[in-house]
This record gives C-alpha cells, sequence and structure tokens, in this order.
C-alpha cells in the first residue's frame, strides 16, 4: 500500500532564552516558538502475520532561522499473533539541512540522529490495548541522545 501523510504543529513563543549558565557547553532553552509541517510518502506491505513498512519525508518550520528544515526517514518490521501480542522493531532518521550547532538539554530546536526502537503492544480486547517501546540512538547531536520508554493504552476503531 502506498500512502502520502501530512502533518502540521505548532510549540508557542514560551521561555526562548537560554536559561543554562553562562560559559556552560550547553544550552537550555524550554521552547521555541514555531509551525511546523511535515510530508511524507509511505510503502507498507504486510503478508501472513508479518508486515514491513517504510516512510520517507521533509519537516519545514516556520522559525528557520533557529530550526532547519530536515529531512526524516522510518522503517519498521512487525508481527502480529493470533491472540493480540504485537512486536515490532524500527529505525528512524532526523538530519537537519543545517548544521547543529548546540545541545539545548530540553530537547527543542535542531538535532540530527539515527535511531531505534523496540515496541510491544498487547490487545486484551479487541479496541483497548497495552502498549510499551524502548527506543535509542546509534547516532545523535544535540537533544536526541536520551533513551526513551514508553508505555500507554491505545484504543482503535
Amino acid at each position: 500500500k502506498l500512502a502520502a501523510e501530512l502533518r502540521v504543529g505548532a510549540t508557542t513563543e514560551m521561555g526562548e532564552e537560554n536559561l543554562a549558565p553562562e560559559g556552560e557547553a550547553f544550552a537550555f532553552v524550554p521552547a521555541i516558538g514555531t509551525a511546523n509541517a511535515t510530508g511524507e510518502l509511505q510503502l507498507g506491505y504486510g503478508f501472513s502475520s508479518f508486515w514491513v513498512m517504510a516512510r520517507a519525508g521533509f519537516t519545514y518550520f516556520t522559525n528557520s532561522d533557529v530550526i532547519d528544515p530536515a529531512v526524516t526517514a522510518r522503517a519498521q518490521f512487525g508481527w502480529s499473533s493470533s491472540f493480540g501480542l504485537v512486536l515490532a522493531l524500527n529505525t528512524f532518521f532526523y538530519q537537519p539541512m543545517g548544521d547543529v550547532e548546540f545541545t539545548n538539554v530540553a530537547g527543542v530546536g535542531n538535532t540530527a540522529f539515527l535511531g531505534w526502537g523496540l515496541g510491544a503492544s498487547y490487545w486484551f480486547i479487541e479496541n483497548l490495548g497495552v502498549s510499551a517501546s524502548f527506543e535509542g540512538v546509534a547516532f545523535a547531536k544535540s537533544n536526541a541522545a536520551t533513551p526513551a520508554f514508553t508505555f500507554g493504552f491505545e484504543a482503535r476503531n
């Protein structure tokens, strides 16, 4: 299956000053006000209880003098059981068009990374499940080097 997706979002202009002590090798900027749009092409194929998916896109920020436009990509391989368990392995790539000049420990601004992730979900009834994932990076510049563990509930129609 082939798909195209467009996502838009925004961040408020609140706390754009660097709160890190002067002379530090990092920055702490809580938020950078911008709107953004991401366009992607996606390709996926399912066979038996397995699937593969790949997508590639471009993200543009209205505050492009602070956050550079970026090329993005993601690939995923997954398996669904007959009893509600779903497992997925993915990799993701994010590369801004400009240089990553400083590390912002708050997690906003330019970043570049090549990452990976493992996820699992269990659908205990048809429309409600629980999920967990762990994601890390093989390479990162700036704020993307922090591993992430997520846990949540999922609902579907």
